[in-house]
């Protein structure tokens, strides 16, 4: 079964995909009785996200770009659940293809977020609100290379963790960096948290990857694709990279 389908397996073993799919697998059924793809799906809540984050840069929008950003966030919830009602109808989506548009485009509107954040905090003459923003957009990609790098070397991690170290895995974070970025208020102590959790959970992970004592648990196809998910992520990591550098030069240049 397909990744993008969000069948339980060892390397994703949320109990968070478990929870939802009673609220979600309804309005999935919906939209692939219309003809609703799961990759229209994904595209589309990348591009409402990003309206979200830019209606927020504009300031005073707080419940308007809040609930635009929230409604992105649904369509990448749903986005699984439309592939596998797709398979019940006979038509699985190409699960590889759709497993890495779903990770890029979460990636980019994460740093899209947090470029907005960081802008937001250069306004309000912030300098530790903008400084936790960036940070929050360079490590926002660790705790996801830290599993791929795990899977590659045949070990599985907990795709959620729990705790203090819950926002630096993706469905926790993504609502606090949507407050983060629709509420100025509190942006700086989120990023902050975000940023320290994305670093301890890469850490934990790559301990994990690296630990001699751990024997393999995956099988050489679920090897395969963490291979292949670790280059994947390695390039969007570098565009985020390259989206900070561009931030950081236009801002020293409009001073």
């Amino acid at each position: 079964m397909s990744e993008k389908i969000m069948e339980d397996s060892r390397t994703r073993n949320s109990p968070f995909r478990k929870n939802i799919r009673a609220v979600i697998e309804p309005v999935a059924g919906f939209l692939a009785d219309h003809k609703v793809t799961a990759n229209e799906v994904t595209i589309a809540g990348g591009v409402v996200g990003i309206a979200g984050a830019v209606l927020a840069r504009k300031g005073n929008n707080k419940v308007e770009s809040f609930a635009i950003m929230s409604a992105g966030a649904l369509a990448d919830a749903i986005d699984g659940s439309v592939a596998r009602e797709w398979a019940k109808r006979g038509k699985p989506t190409d699960g590889d293809t759709g497993q890495k548009l779903d990770a890029g485009i979460d990636r980019i509107v994460g740093v899209v977020r947090a470029i907005v954040r960081a802008g937001a905090a250069k306004d309000r003459d912030n300098k530790y609100g903008e400084i936790a923003a960036i940070t929050s957009a360079v490590t926002i990609s660790l705790p996801s290379l830290a599993r791929a790098v795990a899977e590659k070397r045949g070990k599985s991690v907990p795709e959620m963790e729990k705790g203090l170290l819950i926002l630096g895995t993706h469905a926790p974070r993504t609502p606090a960096e949507i407050a983060a970025t629709a509420i100025p208020e509190i942006q700086p102590f989120l990023d902050t948290a975000i940023s320290v959790s994305n670093v301890a959970v890469a850490l934990k992970r790559m301990k994990i990857a690296f630990n001699t004592n751990d024997k393999s648990d995956l099988t050489a196809e679920e090897i395969k694709k963490g291979k292949g998910r670790l280059g994947f992520l390695a390039g969007i990591t570098a565009l985020s990279m390259i989206s900070v550098g561009v931030y950081l030069f236009s801002r020293e240049n409009s001073r």
